[in-house]
């Protein structure tokens, strides 16, 4: 058995959700995940290199190169090298316990003079570079048990003598006079805006995303809605367990496991900005009624016009399917929230979040005989949110969802996202410029469905009795009404606000993703 001379750490950021959508303010959130992303990749390698630079070497960084062999045993000036970065969490090796302490010394500075109110933790083991497996396995055990025993962040008390931020309840110390802007804030205010001015010099060239509350919405007022999205990818878990099972050691392990971090997020990036590039060509909006967020490897999250959301999401699905390689069969789910621009952020997230548990819950029950698709939840806040999600869905039966998102086109079954989409062209459906189905009645059934079989039963036979006939709805529905399964009808009904006909068109008829044909 080798000598275990060397250091095996990991940092894990903890609360980047608290800490990105603590406000509505989406300059703020904007500058949040931005901090977020610089904490790993760029505040860390900076620390190592000024840590390395103190004892004589040097360190690699670089870890998704195209050069993605193990150098650090190899070469004794290393002394230190980053593994991989990813889903927030970096695992880096170093020659010794000294330059361990003293890079995560140098960090942890970085991280308070830049992003207060975030958590950075970070864990050790000792390792003789033999058996990768069972070494990160230990890693992940040890900062699984420091991340049980740290105290949480407490809120500061309210100071009489000096003013508050309304969000955070810190005191007002920073005045933020750029960007045309004069107002005064608390500090982490401060270093939100001062990382959304920063992100902005970088460029996003050629797209430009929206900065403001009022670039997403349509009508102030009339149709403020927005659309938090979470994406979270399928059976990833797996994939990196399997590496560790078949490579053991560091050697083999380290390159397959940077060789398949770098091509998840590659494959999760070209969709994300496909998506995007429809949604310009679409829209023909400047900026773009989207902005992302959460972008970690498999780990995406965005807000965007409520519109957009639905037809965006199942393109990029479809996108993000049609991109993996016989190699790499990569599929998702997806959750989204529809709520006012002015609902908190926070509690969108946890139901986008908890829609996306919904979906996953199906693909992992349907993975054996489901093919390449992937499932798609969604929830729309009506009012206060006073209940939880689960306790307003607990008629499961009128609804469908979560729905299948398949890599072609899938009307054959009323659980798939296409069959969805026919009904709700079928609401919209105009003739000689009348619609078929007026929106009274579609309100009329819709509250129907949210009381109960009796209800559904006498306005399914009122409406047949002037002429309106569910049937033409959705083929093979019940006439008889001694059931209140919708076949989709609610799910459609429920977001019937948010359904642009030209939208759905623009997304799957222009680049031939099947919904509309």
């Amino acid at each position: 058995m080798r000598e275990r001379k060397y250091i095996l750490a990991q940092y894990d950021i903890s609360g980047i959700q608290d800490y990105i959508f603590a406000t509505n303010r989406l300059r703020e959130n904007v500058g949040a995940s931005y901090n977020v992303n610089r904490i790993l990749n760029l505040f860390l390698p900076d620390a190592i290199n000024e840590a390395v630079k103190t004892e004589g070497g040097f360190a690699l960084i670089n870890w998704n190169t195209e050069k993605s062999e193990f150098q650090f045993e190899s070469n004794q000036e290393i002394l230190a090298e980053v593994l991989y970065i990813g889903g927030g969490n970096a695992v880096v090796i170093y020659k010794n316990r000294r330059l361990y302490d003293k890079s995560s010394h140098i960090f942890a500075i970085k991280v308070a003079e830049n992003c207060h109110g975030i958590t950075v933790l970070s864990a050790f083991v000792e390792t003789g570079l033999e058996d990768y497996c069972k070494e990160i396995e230990e890693l992940e055990m040890e900062l699984s048990n420091l991340k049980r025993m740290v105290p949480r962040n407490v809120p500061m008390s309210s100071w009489p003598i000096v003013e508050q931020d309304s969000v955070y309840g810190l005191p007002i110390t920073k005045l933020y006079d750029k960007d045309n802007m004069d107002r005064v804030m608390s500090v982490i205010q401060y270093e939100k805006y001062e990382a959304s001015r920063l992100k902005g010099m970088e460029g996003e060239n050629p797209y430009v995303f929206a900065l403001q509350m009022e670039q997403l919405i349509d009508k102030r007022g009339e149709d403020s809605h927005v659309a938090v999205v979470h994406i979270d990818g399928n059976g990833m878990g797996e994939l990196f367990d399997r590496i560790k099972r078949e490579h053991r050691d560091y050697r083999s392990a380290i390159p397959a496991m940077r060789l398949l971090s770098k091509t998840i997020a590659n494959v999760y990036e070209d969709s994300f900005y496909r998506m995007v590039s429809a949604i310009e060509t679409i829209s023909g909006k400047n900026p773009l009624p989207i902005r992302c967020l959460i972008m970690d490897g498999d780990d995406l999250t965005f807000i965007c016009g409520a519109r957009f959301a639905l037809p965006a999401v199942v393109f990029f699905m479809r996108q993000l399917m049609e991109l993996a390689d016989s190699t790499l069969s990569v599929t998702a789910c997806a959750g989204i929230a529809f709520v006012r621009s002015h609902f908190p952020f926070r509690i969108a997230y946890q139901i986008a979040e908890e829609c996306c548990a919904n979906a996953k819950k199906n693909w992992y029950k349907n993975r054996c005989h489901n093919g390449k698709a992937g499932y798609l939840d969604y929830h729309i806040v009506q009012g206060a949110y006073t209940q939880e999600m689960e306790k307003q869905r607990d008629r499961k039966s009128i609804r469908v969802r979560p729905f299948r998102v398949a890599e072609e086109t899938d009307i054959s079954r009323f659980e798939s996202i296409d069959f969805l989409n026919s009904i709700q062209k079928l609401l919209v459906q105009e003739k000689d410029g009348v619609r078929i189905w007026p929106r009274n009645r579609l309100e009329k059934l819709y509250k129907a469905y949210l009381r109960g079989q009796q209800e559904i039963r006498l306005l399914g036979e009122e409406f047949l009795s002037r002429g309106y006939d569910l049937s033409t709805l959705v083929p093979g529905y019940d006439k008889d009404f001694d059931n209140d399964t919708s076949y989709g009808i609610f799910d459609a009904l429920e977001i019937m606000d948010f359904y642009d006909e030209d939208l759905y068109n623009g997304f799957f008829q222009r680049y031939g993703l099947g919904g509309n044909k």
